[in-house]
């Protein structure tokens, strides 16, 4: 998978000769000016990203992380880095927040990327909390009551569409 952040000053790539690794390069697209409209995971890439990566190594060194099968718990976290959310509103004022993380585990040379999901909320009226916990994420469905998109935007369905008077 390629991740591409291009709206900003720099870019986030896959490092071809070490996989797993990424390396940040400067944007040559760039000019000094923002998206009028940055979506909440790129917010969270540009200003949370070492926060999450904090995260998830104290509870790797506190024994809390769990760790995929195959990594002994004596491995090193070598990078992390945010992939994507996704945000399930709780009210007018806040939502959940699921970030996925790709964590790679370096051991004695070898590496091996795993992603885990680390739960936290956003209230407007104070009282958030980013990171909640982390766990194993594989894929699965998350199932979310009120989803939300990138942007905050409420995910109508169909149905839910149909039944907004016009």
């Amino acid at each position: 998978m390629t991740i591409y952040l291009d709206r900003g000053p720099f870019l986030t790539i896959p490092d071809k000769l070490h996989p797993g690794q990424y390396k940040v390069i400067r944007n040559p697209d760039w000019h000094g000016e923002l998206p009028e409209i940055v979506s909440f995971t790129d917010f969270l890439k540009w200003n949370y990203t070492l926060e999450y990566g904090r995260h998830i190594r104290e509870l790797h060194h506190y024994r809390q992380l769990q760790l995929p099968w195959g990594v002994p718990r004596g491995a090193d976290i070598e990078t992390v880095i945010i992939e994507e959310g996704r945000y399930d509103r709780i009210d007018h004022d806040s939502f959940d927040m699921y970030v996925i993380c790709n964590v790679v585990f370096d051991m004695n040379g070898c590496r091996q990327c795993q992603k885990y999901i680390v739960h936290g909320y956003y209230c407007s009226n104070g009282g958030s909390d980013f990171l909640c916990d982390a766990e194993l994420y594989n894929g699965q469905f998350i199932r979310l009551n009120n989803p939300l998109d990138e942007f905050l935007v409420p995910i109508l369905s169909k149905k839910d569409f149909e039944s907004i008077p016009s």
